[in-house]
């Protein structure tokens, strides 16, 4: 089985000239290498005690859920339960940065309630 994977702009930057596309086609187990060793994920989770946000970013998004699971992540302890909506992946750290960057802001903000406003009705 072969699957696509869309590259983000850095990746498309490193890739050949014949992926002009910025899509590539490779085996499932090589886009589980890409995924779980070289990808930074910007994710959101909702305090189900306040109804606030955290958004973060992570280059291990099952590591970190743990913790904020377990009570170890300071700005979250007292907020829990929490719920994750939703988590995007990069491939440069400095492209996920920019992105939790964003999502903290007050238009960030506006976003995250804009575009998820099923998940969070639910």
């Amino acid at each position: 089985m072969v699957y696509t994977l869309a590259l983000g702009a850095s990746a498309a930057r490193c890739a050949s000239s014949s992926l002009a596309s910025g899509t590539i086609q490779i085996k499932r187990s090589l886009i589980l290498q890409v995924i779980f060793y070289f990808m930074y994920y910007v994710y959101i989770l909702l305090s189900l005690k306040d109804k606030k946000f955290y958004v973060g970013y992570t280059s291990s998004l099952k590591k970190r859920l743990l913790e904020h699971k377990k009570g170890k992540v300071r700005s979250t302890k007292n907020r829990s339960p929490l719920k994750l909506l939703c988590f995007e992946a990069y491939l440069s750290k400095k492209e996920a940065m920019n992105r939790e960057r964003y999502l903290k802001s007050n238009d960030g903000r506006k976003d995250i309630r804009r575009r998820l406003a099923i998940s969070l009705n639910n």
